[in-house]
């Protein structure tokens, strides 16, 4: 028989303190990812991307695979999602952020009343970005979005402060 893997939920974690990185954690030693099989010697589990690798801002898949002594195998993976810690100045930029109307048909302002917006990304549900603006050097913008489809997009300013926009 196949052996029986549990992987952890899916997961969101944040930069270890003080780096710009988030080293993945060894899940099998820390009993988070479990692997049992009816086989008495030699069930042997892997993980990759492997413990101790140093991970950047984004999505990444975490993987499984357990094998037994004859060779039986089971894998399973989770999503875990790695996110940049604000800091105090980011916080409080991203307070200070306005975007309306939202939800919109045709235009969003966005307004700063504490630094300029440099630049600004739109980006739909699969990460793709439908609208760049760079170099705005401006406390305020009208960004036209007639031509999105109606839905649910991701604004991110100045490359560190992300918001929500509907399109309808």
């Amino acid at each position: 028989m196949a052996p029986e893997i549990a992987c952890p939920a899916n997961t969101t974690v944040d930069f270890d303190s003080g780096q710009n990185f988030y080293t993945l954690p060894d899940y099998v030693a820390g009993g988070t990812a479990t692997a049992t099989d009816n086989c008495i010697n030699g069930l042997t589990t892997t993980q990759d991307p492997a413990p101790g690798t140093e991970l950047t801002e984004g999505n990444y898949t975490i993987s499984f695979e357990a094998e037994d002594s004859f060779g039986n195998t089971s894998v399973c993976s989770f999503q875990l999602a790695v996110n940049t810690t604000l800091s105090v100045s980011e916080e409080a930029f991203e307070n200070s952020l306005k975007i309306y109307p939202n939800p919109s048909h045709n235009n969003i302002t966005i307004e700063s009343n504490l630094q300029e917006l440099e630049n600004l990304q739109i980006i739909d549900v699969t990460g793709k970005i439908v609208i760049l603006k760079e170099n705005i050097l401006s406390r305020k913008k009208v960004v036209n979005i007639s031509q999105l489809e109606n839905g649910v997009y991701f604004l991110k300013v100045n490359n560190t402060v992300s918001k929500r926009i509907i399109k309808m």
